[in-house]
């Protein structure tokens, strides 16, 4: 799926009408998270309209709430881990026209985003900032109101999980990304290792545990999951499109 417009691609009066536009203040905490996103998406030389990651602090909790339990806590607990568990069911993968579950290929657990939810109003402006520094981070030209964020899954991998090299694909019409938000969750190992055009990307998701959130904006690309040495790794998942 390629993905929205840039700037090289629009005329000189498209960008001269986008610029004059005035832009929301936004209270401090999310002016740290927009400088914090679009300073990790500008280090990105060249291709950088693929891939991007960033440590991101001082974000709400984000109420996480499971269907038939309650709120789960966060930095995830063991216990609180094992009633995740106790609701999903194992992540399957695309082989061809099929969808499957093998393990020996990928484990880890899943919830649909009817079995749970992000409850936190401050949180759900914290993922509209991310949409946005994605947005203004890769120079979009489509209308930031033509860019929606659906919410797509919640992943745990336990220790010892894993996803072999695999070719994401899209997963809704007009998808040009997915944006992958590591919550609070201590653990080692697990990197997000993408491959594009000959080049690799290594997100090391681990340096924001237990405390902070990791977030990575990704295209639909080869990917891998080294596997976890130690504890647990929670992932909100949400998918990037253009309207």
């Amino acid at each position: 799926m390629r993905p929205p417009q840039t700037h090289e691609e629009t005329s000189e009066d498209e960008s001269e009408s986008e610029s004059s536009e005035e832009e929301p203040e936004l209270p401090e905490s999310e002016d740290v998270l927009k400088t914090d996103l679009l300073s990790a998406i500008s280090a990105i030389e060249g291709t950088s309209s693929f891939a991007c990651g960033a440590v991101v602090a001082e974000t709400p909790n984000p109420a996480l709430y499971v269907e038939g339990h309650g709120t789960i806590g966060l930095p995830l607990s063991e216990n609180d881990a094992k009633v995740i568990i106790s609701k999903s069911e194992q992540s399957p993968f695309g082989k061809g026209t099929q969808t499957i579950v093998d393990t020996s290929v990928r484990r880890s657990w899943q919830l649909d985003p009817s079995q749970f939810s992000l409850q936190n109003p401050r949180w759900t402006k914290t993922i509209e900032q991310i949409r946005r520094s994605v947005y203004e981070g890769l120079i979009l030209k489509c209308g930031m109101e033509n860019v929606d964020s659906q919410l797509y899954k919640l992943l745990l991998y336990e220790e010892g999980a894993f996803f072999k090299p695999h070719q994401d694909s899209e997963k809704a019409p007009g998808m040009f990304g997915t944006l992958m938000v590591c919550l609070p969750s201590a653990h080692l190992g697990g990197d997000l290792v993408l491959t594009h055009a000959g080049e690799n990307w290594d997100f090391k998701t681990s340096t924001a545990s237990p405390y902070d959130v990791y977030t990575i904006y990704m295209m639909p690309a080869h990917a891998a999951m080294t596997s976890l040495t130690f504890k647990l790794q929670l992932s909100s998942v949400h998918i990037l499109k253009n309207l």
